[in-house]
C-alpha cells in the first residue's frame, strides 16, 4: 500500500489562486473589490438602450466626465460579441481588464485540464478538439455572431 501524505503534506500540495492568476490581475482585482451580478426584467431593445442611457448619464454626473468618454467592455475574441459592458467610469478600464484576464486565465486552465482528460479517455466536445470531463456538457448550439456588429 502506498504511503499516504499526512495532513501537513496535503495542505502544502493545495494550490492557491495566486498560482493561476497573473500578479497584475490580482492587484487590479484587489483595487476594485467585490462585485454584484445584475439583470433587468424582460424588455425590448429600445427599453434596454434607454436604461443604459440613464446609467451612462448617472456615471457621467457622478465622475464629472466630459461629454465624450471611452466605453470599456469585454468581447468574445475576434467576434465583437459583447460579454460584459463595464462602462465609462474611471475604474471601468481596470474592471474590463480584470474580467478579461480572469476569463482568459480560467479558459487556459480549463482547456489544459480538458485536453489532459482527452488524453486519458475523455470524450471530445464535437468539433472543438476539447474533451469533456465526466458529467459536463458542451454547448447546446453554436453562438451566432452575425448580428453582433460594433457595440
Amino acid at each position: 500500500m502506498p504511503n499516504m501524505p499526512d495532513e501537513n503534506e496535503q495542505r502544502e500540495q493545495r494550490y492557491s489562486a495566486l498560482d493561476y492568476i497573473p500578479p497584475e490581475i490580482v492587484k487590479l482585482l484587489l483595487a476594485v473589490g467585490p462585485t454584484d451580478w445584475s439583470s433587468t426584467a424582460p424588455q425590448t431593445n429600445e427599453e434596454h438602450v434607454e436604461d443604459y442611457r440613464k446609467m451612462l448619464e448617472n456615471t457621467s454626473k457622478l465622475f464629472e466626465l466630459p461629454e465624450r468618454s471611452v466605453m470599456h467592455f469585454v468581447t468574445q475574441k475576434d467576434a465583437k460579441l459583447a460579454l460584459a459592458i463595464c462602462g465609462t467610469s474611471p475604474a471601468s478600464g481596470q474592471e474590463a481588464r480584470i474580467l478579461c484576464g480572469l476569463w482568459n486565465k480560467l479558459y487556459e486552465i480549463v482547456l489544459e485540464d480538458t485536453q489532459n482528460k482527452e488524453r486519458n479517455n475523455g470524450q471530445e466536445i464535437e468539433g472543438t478538439g476539447v474533451a469533456v470531463a465526466d458529467g459536463v456538457q458542451g454547448p447546446e448550439e453554436e453562438v451566432s455572431t452575425e448580428a453582433a456588429g460594433a457595440d
